[in-house]
């Protein structure tokens, strides 16, 4: 039983990490991203002026 529990714990740690490492940078660079789009438009605009 603590075999199988601490295996069971093991690959839960390992799904978490897994799901962590797979949408943070998703969610991390899709902000970015929409907010970095806008920016440029204003920044040359403002070159321009």
């Amino acid at each position: 039983m603590s075999k199988k529990t601490i295996r069971d714990i093991a690959i839960l740690m390992i799904v978490v990490f897994a799901v962590t490492v797979i949408t943070y940078p998703l969610i991390f660079k899709s902000e970015p991203d929409k907010n970095e789009l806008p920016p440029p438009e204003t920044s040359v605009q403002d070159f321009k002026q």
